[in-house]
């Protein structure tokens, strides 16, 4: 079998026009730059964790 040449690219990648932030994610536009951060209000503050009936997403206010 042939080794495959390697290949490298530079492309100019669209971010969408629109973004949408889910449960604990916000989302703000300014000018043309995206802003990506955990919305801390939407996240369930918990004492204990059971993986088994928990999800991932957990916030901790020490």
């Amino acid at each position: 079998m042939t080794d495959l040449p390697e290949v490298k690219l530079k492309t100019l990648v669209n971010f969408p026009s629109s973004a949408v932030g889910r449960v604990g994610i916000n989302v703000e536009k300014d000018g043309g730059l995206f802003y990506l951060d955990l919305d801390y209000s939407k996240l369930a503050v918990i004492t204990s964790f059971d993986p088994s009936t928990k999800g991932k997403r957990s916030f901790s206010p020490i």
